[in-house]
């Protein structure tokens, strides 16, 4: 029988269809029960990313902050994605990409130790085709995303290796389930 690992994560948009305050008090709800959750249960593990909420955090609750900050060097909080906010993939500019990696992973390493290895953006509806260009430069050797969903576009796999025009390779996973997916559907794979 094989083993399934869940590991708690969070995709917040902190300004989608509400105001930011709205959307940076779930990012504080969200982490205080992540941190919750990990004094409960020696095991649970969590991701999150973008360098904007922990900037926010550090500045309004520094006690948080440094319990997340115990937690990433425990290994039990994993800073993913690498970049300021999830961006959209379509329209911005390589320039716009490599600012993201630049500015968010000089932050990860100033206050956590470590940088972002895996690209994160589970939400954008399409990604440039030089990305796995730019997470390489920027340090990040693999990359999740959620969308486009096989219905969305035709690509069959869920994981294999992506290609830049010049070279560039990473490997990269899209989620094959959409939010809230139900796990009792497991028993089916």
């Amino acid at each position: 029988m094989a083993k399934l690992y869940l590991i708690g994560n969070a995709h917040l948009d902190p300004v989608w269809l509400w105001r930011w305050q709205e959307g940076f008090s779930e990012i504080l709800a969200t982490y205080r029960s992540a941190l919750d959750r990990m004094k409960e249960f020696p095991d649970f593990k969590f991701t999150s990313a973008c360098a904007v909420y922990y900037q926010w955090i550090e500045k309004v609750d520094p006690k948080m902050f440094e319990e997340i900050k115990e937690r990433v060097k425990e290994g039990r909080w994993n800073i993913a994605g690498g970049w300021f906010l999830q961006p959209d993939c379509n329209v911005p500019s390589g320039e716009s990409f490599a600012r993201h990696g630049l500015i968010s992973q000089r932050y990860f390493k100033e206050k956590f130790g470590v940088t972002a290895k895996t690209g994160y953006n589970v939400d954008s509806f399409g990604h440039n085709a030089t990305l796995p260009q730019i997470l390489k430069k920027s340090g990040m050797n693999s990359y999740v995303f959620m969308r486009p969903s096989l219905e969305e576009q035709g690509r069959t796999e869920d994981v294999f290796l992506w290609e830049s025009a010049d070279g560039s390779r990473v490997p990269a996973y899209r989620i094959p389930w959409f939010y809230n997916f139900d796990l009792s559907r497991m028993d089916k794979f």
